[in-house]
């Protein structure tokens, strides 16, 4: 077992096993779960597969929502905000949809990176992978959005 269950969970387990045949999944690594804008995490999860379906039986603590709606938002927002101030925007997509093209990023720009990540945030880095400041903000940025857009 992945960790024991809590007093709830024990019998929650209990109950459905009786009608049920459960089956833990071992080697559980993270659990998401999306809920139409939002998906969270459930932290120190315990999953058990119901035999004979393809339903499973997810036990944890629900963490990290995220708002696709906000996030959303806030990305179209700064996009805005760059095109605005005339700035490029480093490696951005102008807008965000559902079947987003993947695209190449453009070279990060100082101008456009100074309000994201502090100057030592970048020497830090600088000093530890011996690389250029535009390798380190292009580096750093494009892959932290990609993630934010999944």
């Amino acid at each position: 077992m992945s960790r024991p269950l809590t007093a709830d969970e024990a019998h929650v387990h209990k109950i459905i096993g009786s009608k049920v045949g459960l089956e833990e999944i071992e080697g559980i690594e993270g659990v998401s779960v999306i809920t139409g804008n939002i998906r969270c995490s459930v932290e120190n999860s315990v999953v058990y597969k119901i035999k004979g379906t393809e339903s499973l039986l997810i036990f944890g603590k629900q963490e990290n929502p995220i708002d696709f709606g906000k996030l959303k938002k806030i990305y179209e927002d700064n996009v805005r905000y760059t095109e605005r101030e005339g700035h490029e925007a480093s490696g951005l997509y102008s807008e965000v949809t559902d079947d987003q093209e993947k695209k190449e990023p453009s070279q990060a720009s100082s101008e456009s990176t100074d309000r994201k990540l502090s100057e030592e945030d970048t020497k830090l880095t600088s000093s530890q992978v011996k690389a250029s400041r535009d390798d380190i903000i292009k580096h750093l940025l494009n892959p932290i959005m990609m993630l934010l857009m999944q």
